[in-house]
């Protein structure tokens, strides 16, 4: 019987491939003869399905002969051009935040493209992966008035090549969500910090 860990190490070796082996023949959708993506990961068939059956970021061509991942390539692949809702959010850490801070944008970060979700506890859920979760909130609908093209995955994900910081309109939290505009909460941060330092001296 396959452990939850196993079925972990699968998925990771399974996007590792899909994801990230850009060397390997493909075509500009992404999808990856199947013959390619079992030899490389020395599979059989049955392995391939059910890794793809429980994990709906993979998909299988409807003739089974080839596969890929709906997102999260590090290498281009051509999406659907979409027009996307007037909000989207973006699942980040504390930590995340911070190097966002620092670009003054949200950046691909080793993908091809920014990920954005249309619920924002998906983007919670993103979050989380990584440390405390932020949910960031995008005005999508400015920056589509302002050139930024959009895509979408069949999976739903939407795709944007940079969030620059000015399009960051709020944060939701985990526990709570903050109303005040992004900057003025982290202008408020930094007076705090400094408060607390003039009263240990």
């Amino acid at each position: 019987m396959t452990s939850k860990d196993d079925r972990s190490a699968d998925g990771r070796r399974l996007a590792k491939v899909l994801r990230h082996r850009g060397d390997l023949e493909h075509d500009i959708e992404g999808w990856f003869p199947v013959d390619t993506v079992l030899a490389e990961l020395r599979w059989d068939c049955e392995r391939l399905e059910q890794e793809v059956a429980r994990n709906t970021r993979y998909q299988l061509s409807q003739d089974g002969r080839t596969v890929r991942a709906l997102h999260g390539h590090s290498f281009p692949v051509e999406y659907e051009s979409a027009q996307p809702p007037d909000t989207l959010f973006h699942g980040t850490s504390s930590a995340g935040l911070e190097a966002i801070q620092d670009s003054g944008s949200i950046l691909p970060m080793g993908r091809h493209m920014v990920h954005l979700s249309d619920d924002p506890d998906k983007a919670i859920g993103v979050g989380r992966r990584h440390g405390e979760a932020i949910a960031l909130v995008i005005d999508a609908s400015r920056m589509h008035r302002e050139g930024f093209r959009f895509y979408r995955s069949a999976d739903g994900v939407y795709l944007v090549g940079s969030v620059p910081l000015e399009f960051v309109v709020d944060q939701i939290e985990r526990r709570r969500a903050c109303n005040k505009p992004l900057f003025e909460r982290l202008s408020d941060l930094l007076a705090g910090s400094a408060s607390s330092i003039l009263a240990s001296d």
